[in-house]
């Protein structure tokens, strides 16, 4: 009877075991990779994760002249993509500094190396929407509405009720505007191009262009990641 006994919880220990290593197996799916695995390359698995990057001095945005920015990506399971650009007037990145924010989302590939290069790898984004907000405090008024309606005229999403402070902090839809100063993704310029390192779990991307996750198809694609997302 004793040895009936042990070999029954010899069996529950391993049933407890299996499913331990199981859970375990489920966790490690949705974290992502450290760094590339499959081949010296990462694939759209490889990155499932919100990813934000540091507080940065940056080519000024085209509406408002805001010179800082923080990047957030957030890669999904199905590829899909949301991408956020938060711009301030100076550091840090915060409080009454905000200015405007862009959104982007879609759905985004996973390319091979860059001819000539062992780590940097071809990311390619799909632009399925957009949307711009005014982050200024309500406090600094609505000046960045008054500036994103006279560069983008009548299809500022402002220019219907006007400037206001009651606007301030709101995101409107921005997949159809057309602006003086900056290119926004529409139905038609939607693919978006960039670069990409994994690393000791930072993901690196390739400068972008104002608001987006990289430069637009038809410009030239950066060679080099340098913007670190942790």
């Amino acid at each position: 009877m004793m040895k009936v006994r042990t070999m029954n919880m010899r069996s529950g220990n391993l049933f407890v075991v299996a499913m331990l290593l199981s859970f375990s197996g489920c966790l490690k799916s949705n974290t992502a990779a450290t760094s590339a695995s499959s081949g010296g390359t990462f694939t759209a698995s490889d990155l499932v994760k919100s990813w934000v990057g540091n507080c940065q001095l940056t080519a000024a945005e085209p509406i408002t002249g805001a010179t800082y920015s923080r990047v957030t990506l957030t890669l999904s399971a199905g590829s899909n993509f949301d991408f956020y650009q938060d711009w301030y007037a100076g550091t840090p990145c915060g409080g009454g500094n905000a200015k405007i924010v862009y959104r982007v989302a879609g759905t985004y590939t996973v390319g091979g190396l860059i001819s000539g290069s062992s780590s940097v790898q071809d990311i390619q984004f799909t632009a399925t929407s957009s949307r711009l907000g005014d982050y200024e405090p309500v406090s600094a008024g609505a000046g960045v509405q008054t500036q994103v309606n006279t560069a983008c005229g009548g299809t500022s999403p402002y220019n219907v009720g006007g400037a206001s402070t009651s606007n301030n902090g709101i995101t409107y839809s921005s997949f159809m505007m057309s602006c003086s100063s900056i290119t926004l993704p529409n139905s038609s310029n939607r693919t978006i191009n960039n670069v990409a390192t994994l690393s000791g779990g930072v993901l690196t991307i390739g400068t972008n262009y104002a608001g987006i996750p990289g430069v637009f198809a038809g410009n030239a694609t950066p060679t080099s990641a340098s913007i670190a997302l942790y």
